[in-house]
């Protein structure tokens, strides 16, 4: 299939970390797209065989590997920045553990073709293998930093299809378009991991580009394979620190620090309670260790 001229061409990005599990049936659903774009893999490092595997079983990809984990903001950063991304109209940006309807770039680019002041826009995405949605748009909590996700764990068989304002695209399936992410610098690497769409999205909406929920486009997501999930070491350190860095760069008169203190109290309490005591306690102790390096300004990797 050749790309009509006068519509936008695409890259489609998928950056892996240990992700052999996962990433042979998100790239499968994107070459089963019905719409034609070019498929690039970075791989951040991985000791799993990913690298192997994307060689051997999708020989179509184009494989970018950078040697170590750059994060999800440096890793997609390489792939974006690339002669091999660089020339496109838009990049949809798509974790390893998530997968596409196959209409859904073709109904993000064309969404984009027409919708010309939009920079970014997220498809609805679901739960792998379910209708429950894990992200139906979002917004920022401006006063404890909160990442909220419209219409979470609720099953909207009825959601309206029309596309709509969000105030924060979603990371794990975001559609860029290449020339807002370029005026805005990219994904800043100094979170590493966690907050960096939310930084980019607010980046966005302040050199006047919108942010746009597409319903009609559909994805899956296995949230948090590759970080051991919400009591994880990795997930509680770049999420508490990513958070206050956040907050701290583009919330000055809005965040409270009693609301920051309460809301993570209440998740460590939430912690415990439904996984365990033990797990909560670990969680504090990388609570603790990522507050003192917000405070001593240590961002970027972490050895954990």
């Amino acid at each position: 299939m050749e790309l009509n001229p006068e519509i936008g061409s695409v890259a489609v990005v998928v950056l892996t970390w240990n992700s052999a599990d996962t990433i042979e049936r998100c790239l499968e659903s994107v070459l089963r797209s019905d719409e034609p774009a070019t498929l690039v893999v970075v791989d951040n490092g991985s000791t799993d065989g990913t690298q192997d595997l994307v060689r051997t079983r999708f020989p179509d990809a184009h494989l970018i590997e950078t040697g170590e984990n750059l994060g999800y903001a440096g890793g997609n950063n390489v792939a974006l920045r690339s002669e091999l991304v660089a020339g496109h109209d838009y990049a949809l940006v798509l974790n390893p553990d998530a997968y596409l309807d196959p209409a859904a770039v073709r109904i993000l680019r064309s969404r984009m073709d027409v919708a010309t002041t939009v920079g970014a826009s997220s498809p609805i995405i679901y739960y792998s293998g379910s209708d429950v949605v894990w992200y139906g748009g979002g917004d920022i909590r401006w006063t404890d930093g909160a990442t909220m996700q419209h219409h979470q764990d609720r099953r909207v068989p009825d959601l309206p299809k029309h596309p709509r304002p969000t105030g924060r695209v979603n990371g794990c399936a975001l559609m860029l378009r290449m020339t807002a992410y370029r005026e805005v610098g990219g994904f800043d690497e100094q979170y590493f991991l966690y907050y960096e769409e939310a930084d980019l999205s607010v980046r966005l909406v302040e050199r006047g580009w919108h942010l746009e929920l597409v319903p009609s486009a559909v994805c899956w997501h296995a949230n948090s394979t590759s970080t051991g999930g919400a009591a994880g070491r990795v997930y509680q350190y770049y999420m508490t620190r990513g958070r206050l860095r956040f907050l701290d760069e583009h919330a000055a008169g809005r965040a409270s620090k009693s609301a920051v203190a309460w809301l993570m109290g209440y998740e460590l309490w939430w912690i415990a309670r439904t996984i365990g005591p033990r797990a909560a306690a670990r969680s504090a102790r990388m609570r603790v260790r990522a507050v003192r390096d917000f405070q001593r300004k240590r961002f970027g990797r972490a050895s954990l």
